[in-house]
């Protein structure tokens, strides 16, 4: 049955049109009868909310003497009135301790359903206002039972005045339920409504769309045998134009397009001799090749070769204008086009002039059929000049890496300087002041004599010991002692003994005991690396051992970090942006002159080598 659909909406037009009207007509009446259905229910609710308001405040009226005194005979006549009305399902009134003084219920299902447990005290939630609350078949409201002290004369006589400083006081509380019935039967008279209108519009909408997709499909069945007998060639009489709409227009068109027709084959010839003549003026040059031999040449062609005219060339050997070194390539490249049939992209070769001179080209080469001859055609284009500017621009960036190389260690020792001067400061300046101040605020702890006080000031204190160990790790980052006093060994060996407390991953350093001379850049940049690839473990491996070696090799320092974790995809990490780390790592080495290798696959750990020159 979907298939017969799919192709309905895809071969029938008529099918297609009525299918999306009625579909449109659905979607509209359905959203109409959704908010239909919110307007009018929320309409119905507000009306029950406003009457049982009117019903909880006027028994809270009425059954003050009755509450107060705890006569049931009282308080039975105020809920008999009101169980009498429609939409009440059940009425309870209680004393201020939540006993039950009076309950009435209506026996049905859904009173039973909505009513709970009148004797039950965890059931009612008593407040000192009006409380409302909805279920799925009722509205419950609750009102508290006050005396106010602005009461009138008679009830003073009667009850005893309210506490001191009381606005009011609860002698007791009302709890009403209200049914939905009504809500419930509102919402079914609105979809019934809408459901009715909407067959109704369906039914018209189908067929006036019927008719008028009849009018439009019948002429385009006729225009359609029309250009299946165009395409076979076949003489075609002109289609009536019986309207000025877009069908009368689209026939007019097609009777234009059968009158092109015989204009276009003229148009053609005319358009062999355009192109005719942009390949005799093209800057480039074109010449077509069969059996080795030149069948055509435009003139930019012959003077590419040295000749004053194009006959001087016809006819002879193209082999002879090609440079000896790639006569054979060159040679090779023309016979896979004769005999595959293909378009080979652009390649350099250097062709022969007459006088014996070489010039450097680019050739594109095609094949091409003159003639009935199935030849090859190529375009040559002479690029002596933009390869000596190519030679120059190298030039000039050998010139300008050469610079940057000496601008990037001229940085990087800026950056050690500045990061030895930031260490010193926060040393000598914020980590002393904040232990002082750290001090002082333990002396003044002393000497305040609230507890709330001194419970104050050790939380300013443990915010500044927070504040001096994080300011004591930043200044190991910046410019580690032990990496400044000892060495590159001897800091990563403290760095894996520091990942080992902290994290539980078990490092293990190996060193092959060579001198490893480098200058404080490359110490400190390496250092780092280690650090931000052991974070990485820490953070996706999932690896509980790791493995550094440090070794030299000729004029090398190789540090080596491998892992037992889960691996990773190179390619995917760096399509997902998750090789960002990886990345500033590997700028980093190539900024020292040397470089960084991964090797990592998914279930097999991972592996990466930091090699760097020895730098004294």
């Amino acid at each position: 049955m979907n298939n017969k659909v799919n192709i309905a909406l895809k071969e029938n037009l008529g099918f297609r049109i009525v299918f999306s009207v009625i579909v449109v007509i659905i979607f509209v009446l359905t959203a109409h009868t959704m908010f239909s259905v919110i307007r009018e229910g929320n309409k119905e609710k507000k009306s029950l909310r406003e009457r049982g308001e009117i019903l909880v405040r006027l028994i809270a009226k009425r059954s003050m003497v009755g509450v107060f005194a705890e006569n049931r005979e009282m308080l039975k006549d105020v809920v008999s009135d009101v169980m009498g009305l429609q939409d009440v399902l059940s009425v309870t009134i209680y004393n201020s301790n939540a006993k039950v003084l009076c309950s009435r219920r209506k026996t049905s299902s859904i009173s039973s359903q909505v009513t709970p447990d009148d004797n039950a005290i965890d059931n009612v939630k008593f407040t000192d206002a009006l409380n409302i609350s909805e279920n799925p078949v009722s509205f419950v409201f609750i009102k508290p039972v006050a005396l106010r002290p602005e009461g009138q004369g008679d009830e003073t006589l009667y009850f005893s005045p309210p506490e001191a400083g009381k606005s009011e006081r609860v002698i007791g509380y009302v709890r009403i339920a209200l049914s939905k019935d009504t809500y419930r039967h509102e919402i079914a008279s609105v979809v019934e409504q809408n459901v009715i209108i909407m067959i109704i519009f369906i039914i018209a909408s189908v067929t006036i769309i019927h008719m008028l997709v009849k009018k439009v499909t019948n002429p385009l069945k006729t225009l359609t045998n029309k250009v299946k007998a165009f395409e076979k060639g076949l003489p075609i009489d002109p289609l009536p134009v019986e309207t000025n709409d877009e069908v009368g227009n689209l026939a007019a068109a097609f009777n234009a397009m059968t009158v092109a027709r015989g204009q276009a084959e003229n148009s053609m010839r005319e358009s062999e001799e355009r192109y005719r003549r942009l390949v005799e003026l093209s800057p480039d040059a074109i010449y077509v090749q069969h059996d080795d031999k030149f069948m055509f040449i435009n003139k930019s062609g012959a003077t590419l070769l040295g000749a004053s005219d194009p006959s001087q060339l016809l006819g002879q050997r193209v082999s002879n204008h090609i440079d000896e070194k790639e006569r054979e390539y060159t040679r090779r490249r023309v016979q896979q086009v004769q005999e595959d049939g293909v378009i080979l992209p652009l390649f350099q070769a250097k062709h022969v002039k007459l006088d014996g001179t070489t010039v450097d080209v680019e050739m594109s080469v095609s094949p091409f059929v003159i003639k009935g001859v199935h030849a090859v055609l190529v375009i040559a284009r002479d690029v002596t000049a933009r390869k000596g500017m190519e030679a120059q621009i190298r030039s000039y960036q050998q010139e300008i890496h050469s610079v940057t190389s000496e601008m990037l260690s001229l940085e990087s020792q800026v950056e050690e300087r500045e990061r030895n001067l930031i260490a010193a400061d926060l040393h000598d300046f914020v980590g002393q002041n904040l232990l002082a101040l750290n001090f002082k605020l333990s002396m003044l702890q002393r000497s305040l004599p609230s507890p709330e006080s001194i419970g104050q000031v050790e939380e300013l204190r443990e915010i500044v010991e927070q504040t001096i160990q994080h300011t004591r790790s930043l200044t190991v980052e910046l410019s580690p002692p032990i990496l400044v006093e000892l060495g590159l060994k001897y800091a990563i060996e403290d760095l894996a003994e520091g990942f080992e407390k902290t994290y539980g991953v078990r490092v293990a350093v190996e060193d092959d005991g060579q001198l490893k001379p480098v200058d404080d850049n490359a110490r400190y940049l390496l250092f780092r690396c280690v650090r931000e690839l052991l974070v990485n473990v820490v953070k996706h491996s999932k690896a509980d051992t790791v493995k550094i070696s440090l070794t030299r090799t000729n004029d090398n320092i190789e540090v080596t970090i491998a892992d037992n974790g889960i691996g990773f995809d190179t390619v995917s990490a760096i399509r997902k942006n998750k090789g960002f780390g990886l990345f500033t790592i590997r700028d980093r080495m190539r900024r020292l002159g040397g470089y960084c290798e991964i090797e990592t696959e998914p279930g097999s750990g991972t592996k990466v080598s930091l090699v760097s020159p020895i730098k004294l």
